[in-house]
């Protein structure tokens, strides 16, 4: 397990304080990008949710594009991001859809959305270390 999924499941596992997906995947990469953990805890604060809990895309993938962003990421990269992180999820991108499909499947919503972190963060590693942002 590398150092980000560690950060990754430290946050997710935080009782004192909820920390939803985009603030998750962005904070476990932050410091390495040269920002502050806790003001990327303030700018995901409401990603969660699908932004603002209304089930749009995904925090897990919009935590990972500040990442991206933050990394100097192009357009190309980012598009390339986007698609490999839509195949692993089936296709899908945005979280009600997500969640939806974890339901109908019998899931439970937090091993679900903790499993969808990790897997975010593995995808995101890779990617900012392809773009030699990260060793």
């Amino acid at each position: 397990m590398s150092r980000f999924e560690e950060r990754a499941r430290a946050l997710r596992a935080r009782t004192d304080i909820h920390v939803n997906c985009a603030q998750t995947v962005f904070s476990s990469f932050a410091p390495e990008l040269g920002f502050e953990e806790e003001k990327a805890m303030q700018i995901g604060r409401y990603f969660g949710g699908g932004v603002l809990h209304m089930g749009d895309a995904c925090g897990a993938y919009t935590g990972a594009l500040m990442a991206l962003g933050l990394a100097g990421a192009d357009e190309e990269t980012v598009e390339r991001f986007t698609a490999r992180f839509r195949e692993l999820q089936g296709g899908r991108l945005e979280c009600r859809d997500l969640l939806s499909f974890n339901e109908d499947n019998g899931g439970e919503k937090k091993p679900f959305c903790d499993a969808l972190v990790l897997a975010g963060v593995g995808l995101l590693e890779e990617f900012l270390r392809e773009l030699g942002a990260i060793e």
